[in-house]
């Protein structure tokens, strides 16, 4: 459901912000399968700190609140035109009292 610096490495967060928000100037996304992206952003989001990892079995890193939490709000601008949409995407849920990085 992420993106990679290249095809078959693996899904990093930062990667997948600028690809997403590349999509959605080129009004693209159409292109990306937008629910697995969902849900992979929502697998960063660990249940002890509530923050999100760049990539899967590594450390919360603050920056990475910004980085998927705009990839989150970039996907929810895709699906309903409206950037100020802040309300998780369908079959997805944020785990109860974390932050989306999302506001």
């Amino acid at each position: 459901g992420g993106f990679g610096g290249e095809p078959g490495v693996e899904a990093h967060g930062g990667y997948g912000f600028c690809a997403i928000a590349t999509l959605c100037i080129l009004d693209a996304c159409h292109l990306v399968d937008l629910d697995a992206l969902d849900a992979w952003v929502a697998r960063r989001q660990t249940s002890i700190e509530g923050g999100y990892q760049g990539r899967a079995n590594k450390l919360v890193d603050a920056c990475y609140s910004f980085w998927q939490g705009g990839t989150a709000q970039l996907s929810a601008h895709a699906r309903r035109g409206d950037p100020r949409h802040v309300e998780a995407p369908r079959g997805v849920r944020w785990r109860p009292g974390a932050s989306t990085g999302v506001s």
